[in-house]
């Protein structure tokens, strides 16, 4: 157990800051109580710098990028109304109608998944992620402008002058440097932005109900086959077994040197 011990004080880089394997060993008990606060803070680091290695290299970059630390201001306990709120949660949760989470139901490679708007109103191919959606997507452009240069009057002088024109998705690892209530401010414009965008595709698709899944339709009718072939199964069974109980029916002989004489055997 000990030597276990002293294995993973080297496997988190602590165990020449304590003293040494040797020194580890031999241990008293206020030792030990010294080194406990130590010892969980930096398992405490580790396992954050994990969790957020793992979130940006997956579908919750974004998540990430609005919340780079776990002391960030959580914009989820805003009061932001259920629609904006529920559209900045999609976001911050990759659960959007943006391109680049649609695409994934029809098994489309990532660099594959352009933003449509885009494409259709300016040529471009580009891909329809949170970050262009937040800097230069022709979806609800006047309503970020207005929203960025709200947001922009928030912060003090040119503090903000490296962040690209418009760019809200730039902005956001910023807003962690202003008051409480200006934080509350920002969010919630950030949030009816994104709900603008939402319902810009939600028109775009013709419906304000339906996300198109192809999987969804896919394993709809995977279903109904399975179901089908198990309902024909049974019911054949069924007939067989039914018709082995029936009993023997009669046999009719009709004479063949009159019509008149018919003989029925038992």
């Amino acid at each position: 157990m000990a030597f276990d011990m002293v294995s993973f004080f080297k496997r988190i880089d602590l165990l020449d800051q304590m003293g040494g394997r040797d020194n580890v060993l031999n241990w008293t008990a206020p030792q030990a109580r010294h080194w406990f606060p130590i010892f969980r803070e930096r398992c405490n680091n580790i396992a954050e710098q994990d969790m957020l290695r793992t979130l940006r290299s997956g579908k919750y970059s974004f998540l990430v990028h609005a919340i780079p630390t776990f002391e960030s201001p959580r914009p989820t306990a805003l009061s932001l109304g259920m629609l904006c709120g529920r559209s900045l949660n999609n976001f911050l949760l990759s659960s959007h109608l943006l391109e680049v989470e649609t695409g994934r139901y029809i098994r489309q490679q990532r660099e594959q998944r352009f933003c449509q708007a885009c494409k259709r109103s300016l040529g471009l191919r580009v891909l329809g992620d949170e970050q262009h959606a937040l800097s230069s997507c022709v979806r609800a452009a006047e309503q970020r402008q207005l929203s960025f240069a709200k947001i922009l009057s928030l912060f003090p002088g040119d503090s903000l002058r490296h962040i690209q024109h418009n760019s809200l998705f730039n902005m956001l690892n910023s807003l962690n440097n202003l008051s409480t209530n200006q934080q509350n401010l920002a969010w919630k414009l950030v949030a009816k932005y994104t709900l603008a965008v939402q319902q810009s595709i939600r028109s775009e698709l013709g419906t304000q109900d339906r996300i198109p899944n192809i999987w969804k339709e896919c394993m709809k009718n995977i279903f109904l086959k399975s179901v089908t072939k198990a309902a024909e199964k049974y019911f054949r069974k069924r007939l067989r077994r039914q018709q082995r109980n029936m009993p023997a029916l009669p046999a009719i002989v009709i004479s063949d040197d009159s019509d008149d004489d018919v003989e029925i055997l038992n």
